[in-house]
């Protein structure tokens, strides 16, 4: 078997488009893909600090006076799991906030949003 070198950069790039429109079931055929593709296009369920169960900010906060000029995706060092409840997704949402609060010292977790496994 011949294997062609592809850029590592292109490959990541497609790879994770190619398993973000499987994971969401965008490529199956037949009613199954129809719900999948019209379940991606409804708007997401977001949240709320106080219903995910967020810790107060160790300090203050400092909240800026201009729309934001970029968006940043961050990872969390956690294992996947294929436990896609809410209430799996605030555990690792409360233990994310722990982690960045209690071992780095921030005043807080270290993003505004925080996608689960199940969307």
């Amino acid at each position: 078997m011949e294997f062609t070198h592809l850029p590592r950069r292109s490959f990541l790039r497609g790879a994770a488009g190619l398993t973000a429109v499987t994971a969401a079931g965008l490529l199956l055929p037949g009613r199954a893909g129809a719900q999948a593709r019209a379940q991606a296009a409804t708007e997401p369920r977001v949240y709320s600090c106080a219903e995910w169960g967020a810790r107060p900010p160790a300090d203050p906060l400092t909240t800026l006076d201009h729309r934001a000029d970029r968006a940043l995706v961050h990872h969390i060092a956690c294992p996947n799991s294929t436990d896609y409840s809410p209430a799996h997704a605030f555990q690792v949402a409360r233990d994310d906030q722990a982690d960045h609060i209690d071992n780095n010292g921030w005043s807080d977790t270290g993003q505004h949003f925080t996608v689960s496994r199940s969307g």
